[in-house]
């Protein structure tokens, strides 16, 4: 289980890594209560096909029926992991260093997003500021000076 954060609305969620007993047991189901509109749109649609056909050709049902538990048992091991993929994706960040850590460890790459990147790139730029003995000339300087010119 890892901590994910929102840092714009200081929203948290607790999202679980591997095996997803919801996909396997309730289909599409979770992607529907997760807000997850790819992969609902995605497996719903291929319910919807592939139950049109299993049930409409008598020799398509048990090909259909085997094609949909393994994809079922694909999606149960993947899902979890292509959700918080997901929200990473929309700048959710970890939200405690154990969670960080055990992403890591299931091969979830964490990078920073450029927004957050640039703008503390900018911030770190610091333009030189001259001090006022630098910037005003002296009276003797600036004869010297307008003298050279002619």
């Amino acid at each position: 289980m890892v901590n994910l954060k929102n840092e714009t609305t200081n929203q948290v969620k607790q999202c679980k890594l591997g095996w997803s007993w919801t996909v396997f047991f309730f289909s599409f189901w979770p992607m529907l209560f997760r807000q997850d509109w790819i992969y609902l749109i995605c497996y719903a649609a291929w319910e919807v096909i592939g139950n049109t056909i299993a049930f409409s050709n008598d020799g398509a049902f048990i090909t259909v029926s085997s094609a949909d538990f393994i994809i079922r048992i694909v999606m149960s091991v993947m899902y979890n992991t292509l959700y918080v993929k997901g929200l990473l994706k929309k700048g959710w960040k970890p939200a405690d260093e154990a969670s960080k850590k055990l992403m890591q460890a299931k091969g979830i790459v964490l990078t920073e997003s450029a927004k957050p990147a640039e703008k503390a790139a900018n911030q770190s730029v610091e333009t030189p500021v001259k001090s006022e003995s630098e910037s005003v000339e002296k009276p003797a300087e600036k004869s010297e000076t307008q003298d050279a010119d002619k």
